[in-house]
């Protein structure tokens, strides 16, 4: 089976080519590369300098990593479709132990973890066990830049592009995916062999980018949450985070703005549709 990996950037020439380096050497060759590119960075030397690769790059005049997934899935020429982020990278036997994974299972999507350097969970807190994901056990099952699905999966239910990086409430279109595709009965699997890189998010909880980053990202948790009705995940925040604040002004008071933008985020998204 072929794969199409597509990959929403915005022009980090470096991290990409850390990501094509590992595609290059995986044990498994039979891919293409789509890069669907919303910056004005010139990705063309990509293709003189990895000459063995399928890789084909679109610029694109819009912004959102949704939107330009929806977008790959449209070109891509395989049956099976994988979205890694732009500073991914692949191990040596990620897309076999993957592809082994779905043969096996018979699962519609595989999910797997994103590790460090050292091949300890980045990211998140991802499960040790390999099992199904359902409504009631699905945290700590999946992230989408480990995502291995069919094409005609990703047409029929696509992103939904209001929500994600580049937009205004900035996360939780992986959750919301996953929350469609197991309302509709579809297969998920996830097994903690399949890995892929990704670097741990740095956390600085004083710097503005920081504060409009945790701002964005709970806007689309509100977001998330009112879509699918998970009052008891969004409340269950809100009063936490709104009940975390007075402590934070008596005892750490470097954290205080980190934690009033995400409370505004909270708010925010939940009003602003």
């Amino acid at each position: 089976m072929r794969l199409s990996v597509i990959v929403a950037t915005i022009g980090r020439e470096p991290a990409i080519r850390a990501l094509l380096n590992s595609l290059s050497a995986s044990t498994f060759q039979d891919f293409e590369v789509i890069f669907v590119n919303q910056s004005a960075a010139d990705l063309s030397g990509l293709l003189a300098d990895f000459p063995l690769l399928s890789i084909r790059i679109f610029n694109v005049p819009f912004r959102g990593a949704s939107r330009a997934r929806n977008f790959g899935v449209t070109q891509a020429q395989a049956d099976l479709l994988c979205f890694p982020d732009d500073d991914c990278e692949f191990f040596e036997d990620t897309i076999q132990q993957a592809l082994r994974t779905k043969e096996m299972q018979q699962a519609a999507v595989v999910f797997g973890r994103c590790v460090d350097r050292n091949r300890q969970n980045s990211v998140t807190a991802f499960r040790a066990e390999s099992s199904w994901l359902t409504m009631e056990d699905h945290n700590g099952k999946f992230v989408e830049a480990t995502m291995f699905a069919e094409k005609q999966l990703c047409r029929d239910y696509p992103y939904d592009e209001e929500l994600g990086v580049g937009t205004f409430h900035g996360a939780e279109e992986a959750y919301d995916l996953v929350l469609r595709l197991l309302k509709n009965n579809i297969k998920l699997y996830y097994t903690p062999e399949v890995i892929l890189y990704h670097p741990h998010k740095i956390f600085d909880y004083t710097s503005d980018t920081e504060l409009r980053r945790v701002f964005s990202y709970r806007c689309g948790f509100a977001k998330l949450c009112r879509k699918h009705k998970l009052w008891f995940k969004y409340f269950s925040r809100l009063i936490r985070v709104a009940c975390f604040l007075p402590y934070l002004l008596i005892f750490k008071r470097s954290k205080v703005r980190y934690y009033f933008s995400e409370l505004l985020g909270l708010l925010t998204g939940w009003v602003i549709r």
